[in-house]
């Protein structure tokens, strides 16, 4: 979906089209800064839309009530986190993901940002548009197809039973858009969530699958090749229970695990938390910014790969071949894992999971420090586990980093250790420090 993952967060750049507050709190500019040469293009997740919505939230600062900015950066804060959580899941192709919609004033609206959804979508559209996209048919269809679907939406009652499917398949090669996914949307308590599941079935497949969902399911004119955009600007209606929609859709079996996936999450949330610290005070801090997000990405990989080891069985499912693959280059004892060539000790895994354009990571160095702090948080246990981060020739660490101890409720510990502060025991958890 366009507004869902390529537009998880819209370019707000410094066009005249673009320069109105997201903010919905008045004509407000956007800040203007430089946008680094690696945050150019179309990816599953760019920072630089996370630093624009940091910076135009530091700039409302003080123009605004106190409520209502606390109420805005809230919203940014919930929604970075939402969407890095999403993108980690994205990663490994996670069986399900869910994302909550409400109707107001006949406009279907989301929690995570204050434009509608329709808009985000539209916004979306132009933001790949201007970046390259040469698949732009079928972006302007979701948006038409999200234009139908807030229709249907807007006038079911609260008792109604109808399910909204929105298919979304696997484009050409060299396509964007890598997987074969589709969308059902049922009320729930006056909400609605839209859940995204993996199909097995090709293009015929997905249009016979519509047709038995819907029987009115509109075919495509006589003679015309069947496309991604003429199931994406139609969504199907149907009153089959869930269950039912999984089988006619031939769910894929070939995916990871949710509740592996939340494990996942949970390992990762400390970093993912500093990221969004960085962001709160210093949004061009460029450098960390991209540091940070290397480390979220290669410590999901870690956490995942940790999993998969410790249920000792022979990898079987695509993400966990692909990753072992991965290790195996880098991981195996007595390999020097000394990368020439590369600022980085272990490159970021780039994969082509999360549409549009899949997910890699950005050139920066890292100090044995910063990874061996990482090491800690996620749990490494052995020179095996430490040995893909080491770089002998990187220089000494001088930038802040997470405890890597517990709480006494066993939850870990969240404060930042500020460099050069001089702490010997972590104000929050009391774990010791371990080097001077």
């Amino acid at each position: 979906m366009v507004a869902e993952r390529a537009l998880p967060h819209l370019l707000r750049g410094p066009t005249s089209e673009n320069k109105k507050s997201f903010l919905e709190v008045g004509p407000q500019d956007h800040i203007v800064w430089e946008i680094p040469p690696d945050f150019q293009g179309i990816m599953n997740y760019n920072p630089r839309h996370d630093i624009q919505d940091f910076l135009d939230l530091k700039n409302l600062n003080g123009k605004i009530p106190p409520l209502e900015y606390e109420r805005l950066q809230n919203q940014v804060i919930n929604r970075t986190k939402r969407q890095l959580e999403k993108a980690i899941g994205e990663r490994f192709g996670v069986e399900k993901s869910t994302v909550v919609y409400f109707i107001k004033d006949g406009r279907l609206k989301s929690p995570d940002y204050p434009e509608p959804v329709v808009e985000r979508y539209e916004k979306g559209r132009k933001f790949l548009a201007e970046n390259g996209s040469t698949e732009t048919a079928r972006e302007a269809a979701e948006v038409e197809g999200i234009k139908k679907v807030q229709k249907l939406l807007a006038n079911l009652t609260n008792t109604s039973e109808t399910k909204i499917i929105i298919i979304s398949p696997i484009g050409p090669a060299g396509s964007l858009y890598h997987d074969n996914i589709f969308y059902v949307v049922e009320q729930k308590d006056g909400l609605f969530e839209m859940t995204r599941f993996h199909s097995t079935l090709d293009y015929p497949g997905f249009l016979q699958a519509a047709r038995t969902a819907d029987p009115n399911y509109e075919l495509p004119q006589e003679g015309k090749q069947i496309t991604a955009a003429h199931f994406l600007i139609n969504p199907a209606q149907t009153n089959k229970n869930l269950e039912e929609i999984l089988e006619v859709f031939s769910l894929d079996q070939d995916t990871q695990p949710y509740s592996e996936c939340l494990k996942v999450i949970e390992e990762c949330t400390p970093l993912i938390l500093s990221y969004i610290n960085t962001l709160a005070e210093n949004p061009v801090n460029i450098n960390k910014i991209k540091s940070q997000i290397n480390e979220i990405f290669t410590a999901s990989d870690v956490a995942t790969y940790k999993f998969q080891r410790s249920k000792q069985i022979v990898p079987c499912a695509t993400y966990q071949i692909e990753l072992s693959q991965y290790f195996e280059k880098f991981a195996p004892t007595g390999i020097n894992f000394e990368q020439s060539g590369s600022d980085d000790p272990m490159p970021t895994r780039p994969v082509n999971h999360g549409c549009p354009g899949g997910q890699r990571g950005f050139s920066t160095g890292q100090s044995p420090q910063q990874l061996i702090s990482l090491g800690l948080l996620i749990g490494a246990s052995s020179v095996i586990d430490f040995a893909p981060f080491y770089r002998s020739n990187a220089q000494e660490d001088t930038s802040d980093f997470q405890c890597p101890g517990f709480k006494k409720d066993g939850t870990k510990c969240t404060y930042i250790v500020r460099y050069g502060s001089g702490i010997r025991k972590c104000p929050e958890c009391e774990t010791e420090a371990t080097c001077g």
